[in-house]
């Protein structure tokens, strides 16, 4: 998913019911949901190698050949 979309619906959600501004956010340990953890961390820029291969650890490795994505947690 794009962050565009990302942010999309996100906004839809707040739009839908505004105290969800004040709910925790948590996200699920795999894609079946079997367990729930709090989102610790504020979003950031990592860049990318390959998306099965090799993160970097700051955005100061960037460049050209670097796939830019955003890290939520």
């Amino acid at each position: 998913m794009k962050l565009k979309k990302y942010l999309e619906k996100l906004n839809n959600l707040v739009k839908e019911d505004e105290s969800l501004l004040e709910v925790p956010v948590i996200y699920a340990s795999d894609d079946e949901g079997n367990s729930y953890q709090e989102v610790c961390f504020s979003p950031c820029v990592r860049g990318v190698l390959d998306m099965n291969e090799r993160y970097l650890e700051t955005t100061d490795e960037i460049d050209s050949s670097v796939v830019k994505t955003v890290c939520v947690n």
